[in-house]
């Protein structure tokens, strides 16, 4: 028997798609530790929730000072853990003088350690400073479809404007967990890719040989790619434009608005439009209509749609976080969502499940006064609170159905 025969049965080496969640520098601090920095009795102050649940970014920074040079500002993660630990890049590690090596969050046995100083002071740490080996998290129920159990590790390749692959990476299975690959600044930048771009991951088998022992590549056709559509008369504006209209049963005002605002984005400064599709396999599987809204610093999701052929993959989600990462990217005071559910749809109860499934809440406007437009529209709003400090008071609300009305205006 060849030694490559063994390998040659491709139905068991199922790909999947998974996000790409990209970790800054950071610290997890225990209570102790914190403590010294801050003060006796000090909590954390959470500033904006993470992709994974229960883990957040608090308003808490601290520097981190090594032999060569310090880390300014670098934000503290919660909640607390039971050992301090400061994750780094190499780029950080050769800034700093340390030689920091690769390891699992929680291998803290014979690392550095270094100087963290806080407003109460500095603190010394004898070990903790890592460079976090990546990793995929991974649900329960989403393990126990691909046929993982905790701690497997898998090859993984990224596909940004160049193709990284990763081996070796571990599988850390949770209940809470949210499907997402986790690697550090410089090997998101050798690759090209930024938050919410994927990378295809497989099988235990994760080397596979042709009949004639030759090496096979990954499939392309399994690629899934966002694209943000500049121009309505491309293709991917037209297809996606097509979509939407074909779904939403746009009439030709709403849809000459779409078209006037990616041709003319000028009539809505400070607000931003844009509209984005997903493809999978090349081909369009769908696409969303969405705006930054200047004066509340929320997003606002007009129109989300997967086509009916590639739903149940959990493409929604991961459009709608690609929709996150973009608004992050371009306006980092971003602190949450407006989400519109048409009530007139015959899928509402679908949408109102997806959007709550989002951790979106259901926001009646009809206790409020509101414009005509935004009355007569029969449109459902939801909101979903990106950071801590998102506030939806009445007079934000007011300011968004305001700024909500200037967008529906807005057409030719």
């Amino acid at each position: 028997m060849s030694p490559h025969d063994k390998f040659t049965d491709h139905t068991t080496n199922q790909l999947i798609s998974v996000p790409i969640g990209i970790s800054a520098r950071h610290i997890h601090l225990c209570q102790e530790d914190m403590e010294k920095l801050f003060g006796p009795g000090h909590q954390l102050t959470p500033l904006n929730n993470l992709y994974q649940p229960g883990h957040f970014a608090a308003k808490e920074v601290v520097s981190v000072v090594g032999p060569k040079g310090v880390l300014e500002e670098v934000r503290i993660l919660g909640p607390v853990r039971k050992e301090t630990q400061v994750e780094i890049s190499r780029t950080d590690a050769y800034q700093l003088g340390i030689e920091a090596p690769i390891r699992d969050s929680g291998d803290l046995t014979g690392t550095p350690g270094a100087v963290l100083v806080g407003p109460n002071g500095p603190i010394m740490i004898s070990n903790g400073v890592i460079m976090a080996a990546s990793h995929i998290h991974m649900g329960t129920e989403e393990a126990a479809r691909y046929g993982y159990v905790n701690s497997n590790r898998v090859e993984l390749l990224a596909r940004g404007q160049r193709e990284i692959s990763y081996r070796n990476v571990k599988i850390r299975v949770d209940p809470n967990a949210k499907l997402e690959f986790h690697l550090d600044t410089d090997e998101a930048n050798a690759a090209l890719v930024k938050n919410g771009d994927f990378a295809v991951i497989k099988s235990k088998n994760t080397v596979i040989f042709d009949k004639t022992g030759q090496p096979v590549t990954l499939n392309q056709s399994t690629n899934i790619t966002f694209h943000q559509v500049a121009v309505p008369h491309s293709t991917l504006g037209s297809e996606a434009l097509a979509l939407l209209r074909y779904h939403f049963t746009l009439d030709n005002e709403e849809f000459r608005k779409l078209v006037k605002h990616l041709l003319m984005p000028g009539v809505l400064f400070p607000n931003k439009f844009y509209l984005l599709s997903i493809l999978k396999d090349d081909k369009t599987a769908g696409a969303a209509a969405f705006y930054y809204l200047s004066d509340v610093k929320f997003g606002y999701v007009e129109y989300i749609l997967i086509k009916p052929d590639f739903q149940k993959l959990g493409l929604g989600s991961h459009l709608y976080h690609k929709i996150i990462s973009i608004l992050e990217d371009d306006y980092p005071d971003l602190t949450g969502m407006v989400l519109e559910v048409r009530s007139t749809e015959k899928d509402l109860a679908y949408r109102k499940e997806f959007f709550l499934n989002l951790g979106a809440i259901p926001i009646d406007i009809s206790f409020y006064p509101v414009s005509k437009n935004i009355a007569d529209s029969g449109l459902m709003f939801m909101f979903q609170p990106l950071r801590e400090d998102a506030n939806l008071n009445w007079p934000t609300l007011a300011k968004t159905l305001d700024n909500l009305a200037e967008v529906m205006l807005n057409t030719m």
